[in-house]
């Protein structure tokens, strides 16, 4: 995703099937490549490689990372008309300690 002068994104292994479930994936991850802060190249990866919310795979959802709920924020969502939510606040690592303000420096994009 581009957004501003950011470029992030998010990583799977598994196949979407409109579930309406979590799913587990060892290999998920989310990252950036480039930030204003000038940040390396960063991995997220799981805090639990076992953790059974690595991705929400429902029918009217992008692709979903973490556990959570629309109103609370996953940790990051595609809505359907292309804004997102990024807050790593529950299944994966924030290596920079931004939380919310990670991936765009905003809460909601």
């Amino acid at each position: 995703v581009k957004y501003k002068e950011h470029i992030f994104g998010a990583y799977m292994s598994v196949s979407l099937t409109s579930s309406n479930s979590y799913k587990r994936d060892s290999s998920a991850y989310l990252f950036i490549l480039q930030t204003p802060n000038h940040d390396s190249a960063t991995i997220f990866p799981l805090q639990d490689i076992n953790a059974k919310c690595a991705i929400y795979d429902h029918q009217n959802y992008f692709p979903t990372f973490g556990r959570g709920t629309v109103a609370t924020g996953y940790d990051f969502y595609i809505r359907s008309n292309l804004d997102f939510t990024a807050n790593l606040q529950t299944t994966y690592q924030d290596v920079l300690g931004r939380g919310a303000f990670t991936f765009t420096g905003v809460r909601k994009a």
